[in-house]
């Protein structure tokens, strides 16, 4: 069972420039790093389902760790550019009623994301617009939009 580590660096805005999320064993671990304090915090687990810094995603959601062995996955549809699936989280982790997936099929990473909450209520969208895919083969987001459906904003 290979657990992996995901380290997010910020460059822009201005306002988060430098911040970065050290994600270790798929979320067993956070630490924030934020220029202005320089030195890392590490994030509790009771708080992994807190607000990011005003960006209205949650720690958690910010893993973007959707192979987990304990969520039931389905596909729903598969187009000629991209695999739709329907992920359902397990009772523990249960932050959402289900998260879709867009998936591209010829890189195979999430390029869209939808975050439903109780009554399948479509919440959040975070799409990955610009990636950078290195020799490889491993794909590297490094432009992201968010979406709240809740608060009407866009990050």
């Amino acid at each position: 069972d290979e657990k992996t580590s995901t380290l997010m660096r910020f460059l822009s805005p201005k306002s988060v420039k430098g911040v970065t999320l050290l994600n270790i064993d798929d979320g067993e671990k956070i630490y924030l790093y934020m220029p202005a304090y320089n030195k890392p915090r590490r994030i509790a687990s009771s708080s992994k389902g807190d607000e990011f810094m005003g960006t209205g995603l949650s720690y958690e959601d910010m893993s973007m760790d959707y192979e987990d062995k304990d969520y039931e996955k389905k596909l729903l549809k598969e187009t000629d550019g991209e695999y739709i699936i329907e992920v359902l989280p397990s009772e523990e982790d249960a932050s959402y009623e289900k998260i879709i997936l867009h998936v591209d099929k010829d890189i195979f990473y999430a390029k869209k994301v939808e975050f439903y909450e109780a009554g399948s209520e479509l919440t959040k969208t975070l799409t990955i617009n610009k990636i950078k895919i290195e020799d490889t083969g491993k794909v590297t987001p490094l432009e992201i939009a968010f979406t709240d459906m809740v608060e009407n904003r866009k990050h």
